[in-house]
């Protein structure tokens, strides 16, 4: 983003500091917070704010959009963006969650649900903000012209296009698949399972994106919406 805009301030907010900051823009720089507590700090310092994948260690995403209204200036704009944990099939219809070894059964999307699973016992409300933060967007006081779409992006190059950059989509779609099964051991394990059968998951789902023979997608959906001139109204609590 920095570096699309250079005449921006970037400001990147996570809960741990970059892997790497070698190559990080001038215009950019990074603050360690966690977006589940109140941000009066920056209050009215951004046009835009982005959020991305956010939902999974988010415990109240609603009351988040408030706390995002009270950052954007007048007329700013909040984008939120995520995928689900539930992949589609080639025919565009929810995979089934089925048994191990039966007809329709997917590593990948067996350790997708269970990585969900874990999510939602630790006290995120990813599952439900997925669907839902396009009406909390709409329905918020401090928002107007809520625009959302939702589209599906396959996991690999297996789906082609006219020019190639459908395959090139799906291939970073699965790169970034490959990296979730890594990322999400930790929280699968301490949702109560032992590290010998998460390992064998993680092998097993990897075999099944190597292979590339799982022809499924991930639905992304895309939101944003423009800060009202309105005073900021909080959240009735």
């Amino acid at each position: 983003m920095a570096e699309e805009f250079p005449y921006a301030e970037v400001v990147g907010l996570d809960l741990v500091p970059p892997v790497d900051i070698t190559d990080m823009p001038l215009n950019c720089r990074f603050e360690i917070d966690d977006a589940n507590l109140p941000m009066p700090h920056y209050t009215n310092c951004f046009n835009v704010v982005h959020c991305r994948s956010l939902e999974v260690g988010i415990k109240d995403f609603e009351r988040l959009i408030y706390e995002i209204a009270l950052m954007l200036r007048i007329g700013g704009i909040a984008l939120i963006s995520g995928g689900e944990m539930q992949l589609y099939g080639e025919d565009q219809k929810v995979l089934p969650n089925v048994p191990v070894g039966t007809p329709g059964f997917s590593w990948t999307n067996f350790y997708l649900q269970a990585l969900l699973k874990a999510h939602e016992h630790r006290g995120s409300t990813s599952g439900e903000a997925k669907v839902s933060w396009n009406k909390w967007l709409a329905n918020n006081p401090n928002f107007e012209r809520t625009e959302s779409f939702d589209i599906l992006i396959p996991i690999g190059p297996w789906q082609k296009g006219p020019d190639g950059r459908l395959e090139c989509v799906g291939e970073l779609m699965r790169l970034n698949v490959l990296h979730l099964f890594q990322s999400g051991r930790s929280a699968i394990i301490q949702d109560g399972n032992s590290e010998e059968i998460v390992d064998y998951w993680i092998r097993s789902a990897i075999r099944e994106q190597e292979d590339m023979t799982l022809k499924a997608s991930v639905r992304w959906r895309f939101t944003c919406a423009k800060r009202k001139d309105v005073q900021w109204i909080p959240p009735d609590d």
